[in-house]
């Protein structure tokens, strides 16, 4: 089931209890939007550093008879390799913001689950709600954040990809 199904049965099995889901969903959710600008800066220079390194290669490997002539090679593979090293501090960078982006995410999802465990757990001792509900609450909820997650992966992904057009868009 979808994220709305899943938190509709969760009100239907365990009524108010099931409202502790939603304001985690929403943070979820919107976890992406706080880091689009982040992703889209990152990915533009990203793609930015990938496209003058391949074409200073492909100059490089064109006049590589002239670089040898000249006795330029080596400066050339000096230059090359510094190019190699600020394209691969990019790659961190970027390799940081979304591993960043998936731990919030993580977290979000487990202090859901803790917090409704507790709730829950709270809920059952006090009689307010039966034993065997309890578990099922917990399927649904995660059900529900698993949508929403993935939805959070795919807007990092559009970050980078948006930067990705704006280039080629600009190459043409």
């Amino acid at each position: 089931p979808g994220t709305s199904t899943a938190v509709t049965v969760l009100l239907v099995l365990i009524g108010p209890l099931a409202l502790v889901v939603l304001p985690f969903l929403v943070l979820l959710a919107s976890l992406p939007w706080w880091r689009v600008r982040s992703a889209a800066a990152v990915g533009a220079r990203l793609r930015q550093a990938v496209g003058e390194l391949t074409a200073e290669v492909v100059d490089g490997v064109q006049g590589l008879r002239e670089l040898i002539a000249f006795g330029r090679d080596s400066d050339f593979a000096e230059h090359i390799d510094g190019r190699t090293r600020e394209l691969q501090a990019w790659q961190r960078r970027d390799a940081r913001r979304s591993g960043t982006e998936q731990a919030l995410s993580d977290t979000v999802v487990s202090s859901l689950m803790v917090v409704l465990l507790i709730a829950g757990a709270g809920a059952v001792t006090s009689g307010s709600l039966g034993a065997p509900l309890l578990p099922m609450a917990i399927v649904l909820t995660a059900t529900a954040a698993v949508p929403v997650a993935d939805l959070s992966s795919v807007m990092s992904a559009w970050g980078r990809m948006r930067a990705c057009a704006a280039r080629v868009t600009e190459e043409i």
